[in-house]
Protein backbone atom coordinates (compact mmCIF):
# COMPACT_ATOMS: atom_id res chain seq x y z
CA UNK A 1 0.00 0.00 0.00
CA UNK A 2 1.29 3.47 -1.31
CA UNK A 3 1.19 6.51 1.12
CA UNK A 4 -1.60 8.07 -1.02
CA UNK A 5 -3.87 5.37 0.13
CA UNK A 6 -3.79 6.78 3.73
CA UNK A 7 -4.55 10.24 2.18
CA UNK A 8 -7.53 9.63 -0.05
CA UNK A 9 -10.29 8.24 0.84
CA UNK A 10 -12.96 5.93 -1.19
CA UNK A 11 -16.64 6.94 -1.90
CA UNK A 12 -17.99 5.01 0.84
CA UNK A 13 -15.80 6.19 3.37
CA UNK A 14 -16.29 9.75 2.85
CA UNK A 15 -19.67 9.47 3.28
CA UNK A 16 -19.43 7.33 6.21
CA UNK A 17 -16.77 10.52 7.91
CA UNK A 18 -19.21 13.33 6.39
CA UNK A 19 -22.05 11.15 8.52
CA UNK A 20 -19.86 11.22 11.51
CA UNK A 21 -19.16 14.55 11.62
CA UNK A 22 -22.15 15.70 11.41
CA UNK A 23 -23.53 13.31 14.37
CA UNK A 24 -20.91 15.00 15.79
CA UNK A 25 -21.88 18.40 15.68
CA UNK A 26 -25.75 17.95 15.95
CA UNK A 27 -25.55 15.72 19.46
CA UNK A 28 -25.08 18.57 21.50
CA UNK A 29 -27.20 20.97 20.06
CA UNK A 30 -30.19 18.15 20.04
CA UNK A 31 -29.79 17.90 23.27
CA UNK A 32 -29.56 21.13 24.52
CA UNK A 33 -33.03 21.26 22.32
CA UNK A 34 -34.86 18.55 24.33
CA UNK A 35 -33.22 20.65 27.38
CA UNK A 36 -34.97 23.63 26.85
CA UNK A 37 -38.38 21.89 25.60
CA UNK A 38 -38.38 20.30 29.04
CA UNK A 39 -37.69 23.62 31.51
CA UNK A 40 -40.50 25.02 29.39
CA UNK A 41 -42.65 22.78 29.93
CA UNK A 42 -44.94 23.67 33.21
CA UNK A 43 -44.15 20.84 35.97
CA UNK A 44 -46.82 19.03 37.15
CA UNK A 45 -47.76 19.65 40.92
CA UNK A 46 -50.24 17.61 41.50
CA UNK A 47 -48.98 15.31 43.60
CA UNK A 48 -47.12 17.82 45.87
CA UNK A 49 -50.48 20.07 46.30
CA UNK A 50 -52.03 16.86 47.64
CA UNK A 51 -49.49 15.92 49.71
CA UNK A 52 -50.13 19.54 51.77
CA UNK A 53 -53.60 19.19 51.68
CA UNK A 54 -53.15 15.36 53.70
CA UNK A 55 -50.83 17.37 56.21
CA UNK A 56 -53.43 20.20 56.42
CA UNK A 57 -55.99 17.83 57.02
CA UNK A 58 -54.04 16.03 59.38
CA UNK A 59 -52.88 19.41 61.41
CA UNK A 60 -56.88 20.61 61.42
CA UNK A 61 -57.60 17.01 63.07
CA UNK A 62 -55.04 17.25 65.92
CA UNK A 63 -55.75 21.48 66.26
CA UNK A 64 -59.53 20.18 67.60
CA UNK A 65 -58.86 18.55 70.55
CA UNK A 66 -56.74 21.60 71.78
CA UNK A 67 -59.18 23.99 70.58
CA UNK A 68 -61.95 22.01 72.99
CA UNK A 69 -59.76 21.91 75.98
CA UNK A 70 -59.30 25.62 75.70
CA UNK A 71 -63.11 26.07 75.61
CA UNK A 72 -63.66 23.64 78.53
CA UNK A 73 -60.83 25.78 80.88
CA UNK A 74 -62.62 29.04 80.02
CA UNK A 75 -65.75 27.74 80.80
CA UNK A 76 -64.23 27.10 84.91
CA UNK A 77 -62.96 30.31 84.49
CA UNK A 78 -66.41 31.85 84.16
CA UNK A 79 -67.42 33.65 86.97
CA UNK A 80 -69.91 31.78 89.60
CA UNK A 81 -72.29 34.57 88.59
CA UNK A 82 -73.23 32.44 85.72
CA UNK A 83 -74.79 29.52 87.35
CA UNK A 84 -72.57 27.24 85.79
CA UNK A 85 -69.72 27.02 87.90
CA UNK A 86 -69.72 24.34 90.80
CA UNK A 87 -69.17 25.67 94.44
CA UNK A 88 -65.58 24.83 95.68
CA UNK A 89 -65.69 23.75 99.21
CA UNK A 90 -63.90 25.36 102.03
CA UNK A 91 -61.96 24.16 105.18
CA UNK A 92 -64.99 25.52 106.94
CA UNK A 93 -66.99 23.21 105.20
CA UNK A 94 -69.71 20.50 106.68
CA UNK A 95 -66.50 18.07 107.31
CA UNK A 96 -65.67 17.66 110.90
CA UNK A 97 -62.22 18.71 111.85
CA UNK A 98 -59.99 15.06 112.29
CA UNK A 99 -58.91 13.83 115.93
CA UNK A 100 -54.76 13.12 114.43
CA UNK A 101 -54.78 17.06 113.34
CA UNK A 102 -55.34 18.45 116.87
CA UNK A 103 -53.15 15.98 118.39
CA UNK A 104 -50.39 16.87 115.87
CA UNK A 105 -51.13 20.44 116.80
CA UNK A 106 -51.77 21.04 112.54
CA UNK A 107 -54.32 23.69 111.69
CA UNK A 108 -55.97 23.80 108.50
CA UNK A 109 -57.78 27.27 107.85
CA UNK A 110 -59.58 28.97 104.56
CA UNK A 111 -56.79 30.82 103.46
CA UNK A 112 -52.87 29.59 103.09
CA UNK A 113 -51.23 32.30 104.81
CA UNK A 114 -53.29 31.30 107.88
CA UNK A 115 -51.67 27.95 107.86
CA UNK A 116 -49.22 26.54 110.74
CA UNK A 117 -47.48 23.06 111.54
CA UNK A 118 -46.00 22.41 114.32
CA UNK A 119 -42.51 21.59 113.50
CA UNK A 120 -41.37 19.38 115.99
CA UNK A 121 -44.90 17.03 115.31
CA UNK A 122 -45.70 17.27 111.59
CA UNK A 123 -43.91 14.48 108.75
CA UNK A 124 -42.61 15.09 105.73
CA UNK A 125 -46.44 14.96 103.94
CA UNK A 126 -47.61 18.00 106.66
CA UNK A 127 -44.22 20.51 105.40
CA UNK A 128 -45.44 19.99 102.06
CA UNK A 129 -48.84 22.32 102.53
CA UNK A 130 -46.79 24.72 103.57
CA UNK A 131 -46.31 27.19 99.90
CA UNK A 132 -42.57 27.56 98.92
CA UNK A 133 -42.08 23.81 100.65
CA UNK A 134 -41.83 20.89 98.35
CA UNK A 135 -40.80 17.56 98.57
CA UNK A 136 -36.99 17.57 98.99
CA UNK A 137 -37.55 20.22 101.54
CA UNK A 138 -39.44 18.61 103.71
CA UNK A 139 -37.29 15.79 103.57
CA UNK A 140 -34.79 17.40 104.38
CA UNK A 141 -36.48 18.98 107.71
CA UNK A 142 -37.66 15.85 108.85
CA UNK A 143 -34.17 14.46 108.67
CA UNK A 144 -32.53 17.19 110.27
CA UNK A 145 -34.77 17.08 113.14
CA UNK A 146 -34.44 13.51 113.87
CA UNK A 147 -30.83 14.48 113.84
CA UNK A 148 -31.35 16.95 116.35
CA UNK A 149 -33.91 15.81 118.12
CA UNK A 150 -36.14 17.95 118.04
CA UNK A 151 -35.79 22.07 116.66
CA UNK A 152 -36.04 24.58 119.72
CA UNK A 153 -36.73 27.37 117.94
CA UNK A 154 -37.62 27.80 114.34
CA UNK A 155 -34.29 29.75 113.21
CA UNK A 156 -32.61 26.08 113.08
CA UNK A 157 -34.40 25.68 109.97
CA UNK A 158 -31.73 28.17 107.98
CA UNK A 159 -29.37 24.69 108.86
CA UNK A 160 -31.71 22.42 106.77
CA UNK A 161 -29.03 22.26 103.67
CA UNK A 162 -30.25 24.33 101.10
CA UNK A 163 -32.89 26.43 103.08
CA UNK A 164 -32.03 29.99 102.59
CA UNK A 165 -32.64 32.68 104.41
CA UNK A 166 -35.31 33.98 101.70
CA UNK A 167 -37.06 30.75 101.47
CA UNK A 168 -37.01 30.73 105.14
CA UNK A 169 -38.67 34.18 105.36
CA UNK A 170 -41.45 33.09 103.07
CA UNK A 171 -42.22 30.06 105.32
CA UNK A 172 -41.94 31.42 108.78
CA UNK A 173 -45.31 32.94 109.36
CA UNK A 174 -46.59 29.04 109.19
CA UNK A 175 -44.38 27.40 111.96
CA UNK A 176 -45.19 26.54 115.18
CA UNK A 177 -42.76 25.18 117.96
CA UNK A 178 -43.57 23.53 120.43
CA UNK A 179 -41.25 21.82 122.44
CA UNK A 180 -43.37 20.05 125.29
CA UNK A 181 -42.19 16.23 125.22
CA UNK A 182 -40.76 16.89 121.71
CA UNK A 183 -37.13 17.21 122.58
CA UNK A 184 -35.17 14.44 121.83
CA UNK A 185 -31.81 14.72 125.36
CA UNK A 186 -28.87 13.44 125.37
CA UNK A 187 -27.72 11.75 128.68
CA UNK A 188 -24.20 12.95 129.55
CA UNK A 189 -23.30 10.13 132.17
CA UNK A 190 -24.74 7.23 129.42
CA UNK A 191 -24.28 8.01 125.67
CA UNK A 192 -21.56 6.25 123.49
CA UNK A 193 -19.11 7.50 121.14
CA UNK A 194 -21.50 6.99 118.57
CA UNK A 195 -24.36 8.38 120.42
CA UNK A 196 -22.59 11.66 120.93
CA UNK A 197 -21.19 12.13 117.01
CA UNK A 198 -24.55 11.51 115.49
CA UNK A 199 -25.76 14.90 116.62
CA UNK A 200 -24.95 17.94 114.28
CA UNK A 201 -23.59 20.03 117.23
CA UNK A 202 -20.73 18.21 118.09
CA UNK A 203 -17.73 16.87 116.26
CA UNK A 204 -15.15 14.13 116.59
CA UNK A 205 -12.99 16.61 118.74
CA UNK A 206 -16.03 17.56 121.34
CA UNK A 207 -16.78 13.95 121.88
CA UNK A 208 -13.26 12.93 122.24
CA UNK A 209 -13.03 15.71 125.24
CA UNK A 210 -16.35 14.99 126.58
CA UNK A 211 -15.42 11.27 127.19
CA UNK A 212 -12.35 12.01 128.70
CA UNK A 213 -13.80 14.39 130.85
CA UNK A 214 -16.34 11.70 132.22
CA UNK A 215 -13.12 9.19 132.50
CA UNK A 216 -11.10 11.22 134.45
CA UNK A 217 -13.61 13.53 136.65
CA UNK A 218 -16.68 10.55 136.77
CA UNK A 219 -20.17 11.37 136.19
CA UNK A 220 -21.20 14.79 135.43
CA UNK A 221 -23.64 16.48 137.92
CA UNK A 222 -25.17 19.04 135.01
CA UNK A 223 -24.34 20.31 131.69
CA UNK A 224 -22.67 22.97 133.25
CA UNK A 225 -19.76 20.89 133.64
CA UNK A 226 -18.96 20.81 130.15
CA UNK A 227 -19.05 24.87 130.10
CA UNK A 228 -16.82 25.04 133.17
CA UNK A 229 -14.65 22.68 131.50
CA UNK A 230 -13.87 24.96 128.52
CA UNK A 231 -14.06 22.33 126.04
CA UNK A 232 -16.68 23.95 123.92
CA UNK A 233 -16.53 27.13 123.05
CA UNK A 234 -19.86 29.17 124.90
CA UNK A 235 -22.00 29.54 121.66
CA UNK A 236 -21.45 25.80 120.67
CA UNK A 237 -22.36 25.14 124.03
CA UNK A 238 -25.72 27.32 124.46
CA UNK A 239 -27.23 25.74 121.14
CA UNK A 240 -26.02 22.19 122.18
CA UNK A 241 -27.75 22.92 126.06
CA UNK A 242 -31.28 22.01 125.17
CA UNK A 243 -30.54 18.95 123.96
CA UNK A 244 -28.27 18.09 126.76
CA UNK A 245 -29.54 16.21 130.18
CA UNK A 246 -27.40 13.96 133.14
CA UNK A 247 -29.09 11.56 134.98
CA UNK A 248 -29.15 14.24 137.89
CA UNK A 249 -31.79 15.51 135.38
CA UNK A 250 -32.37 18.09 133.22
CA UNK A 251 -31.00 21.38 132.87
CA UNK A 252 -32.90 23.48 130.72
CA UNK A 253 -32.55 26.37 128.06
CA UNK A 254 -33.81 28.78 131.16
CA UNK A 255 -32.34 27.65 133.88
Amino acid sequence: MVFKDWIFFSRAQQRGIIVLLLLIIFTPVFSSLVTSWRLRKPPDNKLFIAEIERMEHHLAELKEPVAGARESVAEMKEPAASGNRPAVPTATGNRPAASGDTERNIRHQESPRQLAININLADSTDFTQIPGIGPVFSSRIVRYRNLLGGFFEKDQLLEVYGLDSTRYQQIRPHLLVDTTNTIRRIDLNKATFSDLIRHPYLDRNHVSALLRLREQHGPLHSPEDIRRSHLIEDADWRRLLPYLKTTDGYLNATD
